[in-house]
C-alpha cells in the first residue's frame, strides 16, 4: 500500500488509504491458505519484521467477500442522499436524450 500511496503523491494526490481486506481477522474467519514469504523480493525482510514469515494471498479471499467489503468501505464514506440525486438526474437526462434520438 505504500508503494500505491508514494506513486499516487508523485502525481499531486494524496489519498487516504485504509486496509478494509486481508486483516489477520480474515485470514481466522476464512480459513486462508498461508504462503511463505519470496525471499528474492526486496521487500521481504520488511514484511517478515512486522508480520513474520507466513503471508497470505489477497485472491485467496473469495471475491463476493473482498466486493462487500469494498463495498461497504466506499458506501460509508459516500454521502448516499446525494448520489441517489445525482442519479436521479442522470436518470431524467438520459431519458431526454434518448427522446431527442429515437
Amino acid at each position: 500500500m505504500r508503494a500505491l500511496e508514494d506513486s499516487l503523491n508523485f502525481f499531486g494526490i494524496s489519498p487516504e488509504i485504509e486496509k478494509v481486506a486481508l486483516t489477520r481477522q480474515d485470514v481466522t474467519d476464512y480459513d486462508l491458505p498461508p504462503d511463505f514469504t519470496k525471499k528474492t523480493d526486496s521487500r521481504s525482510a520488511k514484511f517478515v519484521k512486522k508480520f513474520g514469515d507466513i503471508a497470505v494471498e489477497l485472491d485467496a479471499l473469495p471475491l463476493p467477500v473482498l466486493q462487500e467489503k469494498i463495498r461497504e468501505s466506499i458506501e460509508d464514506r459516500l454521502d448516499m442522499d446525494a448520489l441517489r440525486k445525482t442519479k436521479s438526474v442522470e436518470d431524467k437526462e438520459r431519458a431526454e436524450l434518448a427522446s431527442i434520438f429515437d
